[in-house]
């Protein structure tokens, strides 16, 4: 039997309650549910993600969300609960499960608890400053509107409930053998701290209602007014989004500042004779084992991303950086096209996926940059969906530093003459010959296009020392291998606290476990 806090008598903070009859509700439901299952198939038909928060009083929140899922199709919705007993994975990104959980097209996700929930806590147990919590709301701030240009429809609901209403609603449960399991002494610890809420909520309500992501608070003290209001608010505002009266309109593009060439001051002469090139391999893949060892035991996680121009050596230069690791600690994801089932999910959706758990390795053979290079040259993203991935993938490489991820970004260049010299000796090379493609040919056709948007690239996200650019000379393909370790390496040691300080971005109480 859980022991029961007692709480200081409070003075009648209620006004006048909203009602609802049981008559009126049996009445209105059945028009509510049919309206929702036919929204729901139009979503799907659409194409259309939906994401719906059940935010406030832990008394009540499960309640609604439990009678949101029994009026929908359960085989269109997902059901995501973020408080109570969830806690995350403590060897992955505070962020991951949010990720994770996200909808795809044409389903809607519903969240008991979310984002806020943890950051909520920390927040009421003084756990955090009320500035490293308003710099995480306006994190928050930035994913939802991420997600909302992106085209998922983010509806926020906060359900309210005063302290003598939450106090009620405890002891009710309590004393419900059935529900009882639903309280707990951090349910009554969080009554204690009731005062501090209004001003918490305040913040959220200021920093993080949006056009993008709004909040609608509803009165939770009576439970067939607040299913109803919930529900009927969901059909409204998802017809409203099919009838192409979306809430929120992407501002128009920012122009950019144009970018310095970064590549043309490469020198691109650098090279290592036979001899100093095996030494130097050598030493740096010691270096290396130790180091990523001395991570892996630490728990301090690593993301390398490699990029580079078409047969600029990135293969042969992961697998040296292979060889010197332990292969249960480290992963090699190839990134081409996304596939059907990604495309279904806002794009950095399947890179998260791959982010490594404490101690561990990803390396990225092609990466995120994808969406600002070929997708930017090709057409396959818009100008605005692709301006607006620089500040997209900025942050997502914050999130990981702020959670202690080594983070290390390489670009392999060479000259355009280098190039052909390769692409014709695969040509020429029976066992080469399948590296060489149509798409390789084409590729090179837009070497100048390529050529900007990889400057501009560089200038719009080398954001050191958090998550740093590192160009690399592949004329000479001995030298990038080693350069490119010898680089890894410099890094890891300045994580590990063995090297000069870089400066990396301080851990900021994000939304998650601990």
């Amino acid at each position: 039997m859980n022991k029961r806090r007692k709480t200081k008598p409070r003075r009648d903070e209620r006004g006048p309650e909203p009602v609802m009859s049981r008559k009126e509700f049996d009445a209105l439901v059945p028009q509510l549910r049919t309206e929702l299952l036919d929204l729901q198939r139009a979503l799907r038909d659409a194409g259309k993600p939906v994401v719906v928060v059940i935010g406030g009083a832990d008394a009540v929140k499960s309640d609604t969300l439990n009678a949101l899922n029994g009026w929908l199709d359960p085989r269109g919705t997902d059901v995501n609960a973020f408080g109570g007993t969830f806690r995350a994975d403590p060897a992955r990104p505070r962020f991951a499960p949010y990720w994770d959980a996200l909808p795809r097209q044409g389903r809607i996700g519903l969240f008991c608890g979310s984002w806020y929930t943890p950051l909520v806590q920390h927040r009421l147990e003084r756990q955090i400053s009320r500035k490293k919590f308003l710099v995480s709301l306006e994190r928050i701030a930035f994913f939802e509107r991420m997600l909302a240009e992106s085209g998922v429809l983010i509806l926020k609901f906060w359900l309210g409930l005063d302290r003598q209403a939450q106090k009620a609603r405890l002891k009710a449960l309590s004393r419900d053998r059935q529900r009882s399991w639903k309280v707990n002494d951090d349910d009554w610890k969080r009554l204690d701290l009731y005062d501090r809420y209004p001003g918490i909520i305040g913040d959220i309500m200021v920093h993080t209602d949006s056009p993008a992501a709004p909040w609608t608070i509803v009165d939770g003290r009576d439970d067939r007014y607040r299913h109803y209001t919930t529900g009927r608010l969901l059909a409204d505002m998802v017809s409203t989004r099919l009838n192409g009266g979306a809430p929120y309109s992407p501002p128009a593009p920012v122009e950019l500042p144009q970018a310095d060439d970064h590549l043309g001051a490469v020198d691109l002469t650098r090279m290592l004779d036979g001899q100093e090139y095996v030494q130097r391999l050598a030493l740096g893949q010691a270096r290396l084992r130790e180091l990523s060892t001395a991570a892996f035991l630490r728990g301090i996680p690593t993301v390398l991303a490699f990029e580079g121009w078409d047969a600029a050596g990135k293969g042969s230069t992961i697998r040296r950086i292979v060889e010197a690791m332990d292969a249960r600690s480290v992963r090699v994801i190839p990134v081409g096209a996304p596939t059907e089932d990604e495309r279904q999910y806002h794009y950095l959706w399947r890179f998260w996926r791959h982010v490594p758990r404490a101690g561990h390795t990803t390396i990225f053979d092609r990466s995120w940059y994808g969406r600002v290079l070929v997708e930017r040259v090709e057409g396959f993203a818009t100008d605005r969906e692709w301006q607006r991935a620089y500040q997209e993938i900025n942050d997502f490489e914050l999130n990981l530093a702020s959670d202690g991820v080594v983070i290390a970004k390489f670009w392999l260049h060479m000259s355009p003459e280098e190039q052909l010299r390769r692409f014709e000796d695969r040509q020429n090379t029976s066992y080469k010959a399948h590296k060489i493609t149509e798409e390789d040919w084409r590729n090179r056709a837009q070497w100048d296009a390529y050529y900007a948007a990889v400057n501009d690239m560089l200038a719009h996200t080398d954001r050191a020392p958090a998550a740093p650019w590192f160009v690399i000379p592949s004329e000479d393909k001995r030298y990038a291998r080693v350069k490119a370790i010898e680089t890894i390496c410099d890094q890891l040691e300045r994580a590990l606290g063995k090297g000069q300080d870089t400066g990396a971005v301080p851990p900021v109480q994000l939304p998650g476990a601990r």
